[in-house]
């Protein structure tokens, strides 16, 4: 019997951080045989973690509304590399925004092989990017709340596989990471690191926010030993770079970081700070590891510039580590200045680590259902 065909799809990191585990597995199955497709800003997962895939020349900008031409493009390249894999079976990520590389494949394969069997994971349940009728067969529910969302409002199917990337980064030595990486930026214990994650450029209320939190860092900086670094986007560093000006013209060492592994950034972090990034809830998994890692963290939503694009373009959406209590949500500058108060405060001792147990793994609950196809 040959090897049932298997096609992997990833749009951004964190897409790719949910489907390299699984990939991972599959990859040791015989009865399958795998292809993987990715944009460049979903590629560096897989660089690192040393899974091969098919690199996308097309994928348009990352911005809520592609050009059409991008997306015919992109569509036309997809449709070249569908037709020489012809999958029995095929994996996306969810993507943000439609004219992404996610949905788009899945669009070329539902017109193409309607008889292959299509699967979404889903990280977040509000944000549906396929147009009518265009729907997966199975949305992968990463937990609970989505598995129960997607009953109520899709037409798809819900198969409840779990969080692989929690999962995943629930394993790291993370305390040795935040050593190493420490070392390599030549910090002194009592240097503190802070960290803003940068998104991509023009986005309303982001500038804002940062130029803000310049201004409030910049006084406790100077009478604290610390550094700041700015962390790129990994498909468009303008804004980094443009950030990383107005923190130079400001007096504030600083620097930009665009391709170490952005976990052991996190890691060594004494604050972390963001607009709407997802690495949050990355560093939220990364902590439970180990009850050493303690950085301040605070989503920064100051600003009705800020409020009317989470409203637009991500449907009211609050991440959810922000929903549960564990990351703060910081709306104005006073908040600001006393989570920086924190940082500059903060006593670190490492302790010893403190792993939670795993009961539900998701990559044997994604086995069991791909197997059940």
């Amino acid at each position: 019997m040959s090897p049932r065909r298997v096609l992997f799809t990833a749009r951004d990191p964190g897409g790719a951080g949910y489907s390299a585990p699984l990939i991972e597995r599959l990859l040791t199955d015989p009865f399958f045989k795998v292809t993987v497709v990715a944009s460049d800003a979903a590629s560096g997962i897989f660089d690192k973690r040393e899974i091969d895939y098919i690199p996308l020349n097309c994928a348009p900008p990352y911005v809520p509304s592609p050009p059409t031409q991008e997306i015919e493009a992109l569509r036309y390249e997809l449709t070249k590399i569908i037709q020489t894999v012809t999958p029995d079976i095929a994996l996306f990520n969810l993507s943000a925004y439609r004219g992404g590389v996610d949905d788009v494949a899945l669009e070329v394969i539902r017109q193409a092989f309607p008889d292959c069997t299509t699967a979404m994971l889903f990280d977040s349940p509000g944000l549906v990017p396929w147009r009518e009728g265009c729907g997966p067969d199975t949305v992968l529910a990463t937990t609970r709340a989505i598995e129960d969302w997607t009953g109520k409002n899709l037409i798809a199917e819900s198969f409840f596989v779990g969080d692989s990337k929690a999962q995943d980064l629930r394993c790291r030595p993370v305390m040795e990471m935040r050593r190493t990486k420490r070392a390599d930026l030549q910090l002194a214990e009592t240097d503190k690191l802070c960290t803003f994650i940068a998104q991509g450029l023009n986005i309303p209320g982001h500038d804002d926010n940062f130029a803000m939190l310049l201004d409030a860092y910049r006084e406790k900086a100077k009478a604290n030993p610390s550094r700041l670094i700015i962390r790129a986007h990994p498909v468009c560093d303008k804004a980094a770079f443009m950030y990383l000006r107005w923190a130079e013209e400001a007096g504030i060492t600083a620097q930009v970081d665009k391709d170490s592994d952005i976990h052991e950034l996190l890691c060594a972090s004494d604050a972390i700070f963001a607009v709407s990034s997802t690495a949050l809830q990355d560093y939220v998994q990364l902590r439970q590891a180990s009850n050493g890692l303690n950085a301040v963290c605070a989503h920064l939503l100051i600003g009705n510039d800020v409020a009317h694009w989470m409203e637009k373009e991500r449907g009211g959406w609050i991440p959810e580590v922000v929903k549960s209590g564990q990351i703060s949500a910081v709306r104005d500058k006073a908040e600001l200045i006393r989570k920086l108060n924190q940082l500059f405060s903060l006593e670190r001792g490492e302790t010893p680590v403190e792993k939670l147990k795993i009961t539900d793994d998701p990559v044997d609950n994604f086995m069991r259902y791909i197997h059940s196809i």
